[in-house]
């Protein structure tokens, strides 16, 4: 008779947790596997009030994570093995978008838009691997084009331009690897669409 020899790996040990401050309110929750924090994360203010809502794989962030103050939601974030990975959003009290930056494995990458709280862009900006890469555009509180500055490996590079909320041209000044070259008000009126 032949016998055979099996190894079983061992079961993770899963333990949940509860912390309650001095007071026996509430303060966090969450689940370590293995010694690391491992599945869902919730952190609570002194008045029970959710913080944060997060969740984890073996230590890192991993998956959706949400931020709140005083109960109310102000940040959504996305993760994969701990490091950004998707649209980052923050919101107003009231709930509204006020700006998302997309995020891949940890760096800004793709355009970043910043919100006003009527839902107008304030600015638009595009980011290679975590740098500012061409033009960055910034608009009056009436969407109209308020300024245009190029940039080129995070550095502004090249003819920046502020205009007026009519339209007209305020300002050009040269820039060469994130330095100013030169600074003149402008003397023609331009008018420059968005």
């Amino acid at each position: 008779m032949k016998s055979t020899k099996k190894s079983v790996e061992p079961s993770p040990l899963v333990e949940h947790f509860e912390v309650l401050d001095e007071h026996g309110t509430l303060r966090q929750k969450y689940t370590m596997q293995d010694k690391q924090l491992h599945g869902p994360f919730q952190l609570y203010d002194e008045h029970a009030r959710l913080m944060q809502e997060s969740s984890f794989v073996q230590g890192n962030l991993d998956g959706e994570q949400k931020l709140y103050l005083q109960g109310h939601l102000r940040s959504i974030n996305y993760f994969q093995d701990g490091k950004l990975h998707g649209i980052t959003s923050l919101l107003a009290a009231t709930g509204e978008v006020i700006s998302s930056t997309p995020y891949v494995q940890g760096l800004a990458h793709g355009e970043a838009l910043d919100y006003s709280p009527s839902g107008s862009v304030l600015r638009r900006a595009q980011y290679d691997r975590g740098r500012l890469q061409g033009e960055v555009k910034t608009y009056h509180s009436d969407g109209t084009l308020q300024s245009v500055t190029p940039y080129q490996h995070d550095k502004v590079e090249g003819e920046a331009i502020q205009y007026a909320p009519d339209g007209s041209e305020v300002e050009r000044v040269l820039y060469r690897e994130g330095k100013p070259l030169d600074k003149a008000p402008a003397d023609i009126p331009t008018r420059r669409s968005a």
